[in-house]
């Protein structure tokens, strides 16, 4: 996935060569702490990718990415965006929900003009919800429709005082960007049902941990070719769970959703 992102950041002129690892990655620090989701085909090749990364408690405004967008170094609009994220934090401390923020938005070539950048952002509600629901936030570029993408299935403007916060020049991405607020339980009307079967579908797909790492586990759900054990999506959602809190950082969980997949890193 970080192999497409620098691939397609670098055409956009998003990101510059010097940016990018001398394989051509577009690393950054939040891929270690989230799960990602991606489209692949059916040799494994990664063709879309986005980011959920979610958050302590506790974390401060100050930690989160959406603290080092341009937005919020503006001297007009910083305070705003401030105050605006804290509302949000504070909704999601309420209601006993991490606070998220998604990113990493990617789509090759070969996926463009297709349905597959509308499924990865629904599968994120789809995560969200599995993983007990969320408040999430995101800095999102006017390319390629992706902002209009996730607007219409249930982003909105941040907002403060009843003003929406202004989509933004940002210098480090050379582009337009808007930042948007969602909330897990909210998707649009029209794209409820398929959030609730990508949903679903998280019973029926493993979830593994890399053998990357010292300590590996492997969770089995419905798969019958594969002979693998039959669980409902209640005993997967607490299997899941269960799995991540006795997780090591940095370690990595990946699974597939229909034709996606997800994963920790």
């Amino acid at each position: 996935l970080q192999r497409l992102r620098g691939k397609v950041y670098l055409e956009d002129g998003a990101v510059r060569g010097e940016q990018l690892t001398t394989d051509g990655r577009h690393q950054v620090q939040a891929d270690y702490e989230s799960w990602h989701i991606l489209a692949v085909d059916e040799e494994g090749r990664v063709g879309g990718c986005a980011r959920y990364l979610p958050h302590r408690s506790d974390v401060r405004f100050e930690e989160l990415g959406v603290a080092r967008s341009a937005l919020a170094l503006d001297p007009v609009w910083g305070a705003t965006l401030k105050e605006a994220v804290r509302s949000e934090m504070a909704l999601a401390r309420r209601l006993g929900v991490p606070y998220v923020e998604v990113g990493g938005w990617a789509l090759g070539h070969e996926l463009r003009n297709t349905t597959a950048a509308l499924h990865i952002a629904l599968s994120t509600y789809a995560l969200a919800r599995v993983l007990g629901g969320c408040i999430g936030v995101g800095t999102v570029t006017q390319r390629h429709a992706s902002s209009t993408i996730l607007r219409k299935i249930g982003g909105t403007s941040l907002k403060c005082g009843g003003r929406e916060l202004p989509s933004y020049y940002d210098p480090a991405y050379r582009c337009v960007m808007e930042i948007l607020s969602f909330d897990s339980r909210y998707p649009e009307e029209r794209y409820k049902e398929c959030v609730a079967e990508l949903e679903a579908s998280f019973s029926t797909v493993p979830i593994i941990s890399t053998p990357k790492y010292v300590r590996s586990e492997s969770l089995t759900m419905n798969h019958p070719e594969k002979n693998m054990a039959t669980i409902t999506i209640d005993e997967a959602q607490s299997n899941l769970k269960e799995l991540i809190h006795r997780m090591l950082p940095g370690e990595e969980l990946i699974g597939h959703v229909g034709d996606a997949e997800i994963g920790q890193v």
